[in-house]
């Protein structure tokens, strides 16, 4: 972890064989609060855990197990999709999404069927209006058994547009083993 580095650079078309753990946060210009899609294909065969901000990654990797992707116009790029990108790894365990787009996702853009995580324990997805959970868990539904999971949110981060957020997620919460 570097601070004040650009590690795009350092990392993109390089192959890294070695490499199983990267936490990257792409810094904007100090005083820039202007969103940037920032791509990387991150040729690292071996990675299991992998934590961005601001920065949409494709991986080389099959085996990663932990995802943590933060950001805001990463998932409005419209060269990169998070759902080719999660039905790649069928070995993720661990997904954090925190998703801040300045205009609406657009999921059924990125997809055709819903991608399956047959294997995921821990799922955290926080999101704005922006982001449209109600229709990523169309596209993304939790497709393992509600008692297998160890954690599971959904998360609406900001004032407008809750009820829409309420009304979908609603239905899907009143199950006796979940505490919503």
């Amino acid at each position: 972890r570097g601070f004040g580095l650009d590690w795009l650079p350092v990392l993109g078309d390089k192959h890294l064989p070695l490499l199983t753990h990267v936490h990257i946060r792409q810094e904007q210009p100090y005083g820039d609060d202007t969103p940037t899609a920032h791509l990387l294909p991150l040729d690292a065969p071996s990675l299991v855990s992998v934590r961005l901000y601001d920065i949409a990654a494709s991986f080389t990797s099959t085996s990663i197990r932990k995802l943590i992707l933060n950001g805001r116009a990463i998932f409005n790029s419209r060269e990169w999709s998070l759902l080719d990108v999660l039905s790649r790894l069928q070995t993720l365990e661990y997904l954090e999404l925190e998703m801040r787009p300045s205009r609406l996702i657009k999921w059924s853009a990125q997809a055709d069927t819903p991608v399956h995580l047959d294997r995921i324990k821990h799922w955290h997805i926080y999101g704005t209006a922006n982001a449209d959970l109600p229709t990523l868990t169309h596209y993304l539904p939790v497709s393992v058994p509600f008692d297998d999971l160890d954690h599971i949110y959904y998360v609406h981060i900001e004032p407008d547009g809750w009820e829409h957020f309420v009304y979908a997620f609603g239905p899907k919460l009143c199950r006796p083993s979940m505490n919503a």
